[in-house]
């Protein structure tokens, strides 16, 4: 994915997440603070990019660990980011609009997988 692309729908994701929590201000003005913040690679962003862009904490996160990959944003921005999509899903949470996806694995198969299981 190339810069421009990836800038925009990164500006565009977080811009739906802020409003999606729009009733929770200091994280969706954290959020619309740092979209602005982008470069911006054209004056006037598509409108259809943004409808098809989830409006939920999970469509933020490869993006975010793109654009640091490919130096779009820094660390710094990054763990910013991090954080308050953090704090975005868990507000949706509360109110019952969003469940984070179900992590894959578990510690017990990792065991099991190296052999350390059963060791001692």
């Amino acid at each position: 994915m190339d810069d421009d692309r990836l800038l925009e729908d990164l500006h565009h994701a977080i811009h739906r997440l802020a409003d999606a929590v729009a009733d929770e201000r200091p994280i969706a003005t954290a959020l619309r603070r740092f979209a602005d913040d982008l470069p911006s690679t054209r004056p006037v962003l598509r409108r259809a990019l943004a409808a098809r862009l989830p409006r939920n904490p999970s469509a933020i996160q490869p993006l975010l660990w793109s654009a640091l990959a490919d130096g779009v944003i820094d660390s710094r921005r990054f763990d910013v980011a991090m954080i308050t999509r953090t704090r975005a899903a868990r507000a949706l949470a509360r109110r019952g609009r969003y469940s984070p996806p179900a992590p894959t694995g578990s510690p017990s198969d990792s065991e099991s997988s190296t052999g350390a299981a059963g060791i001692g």
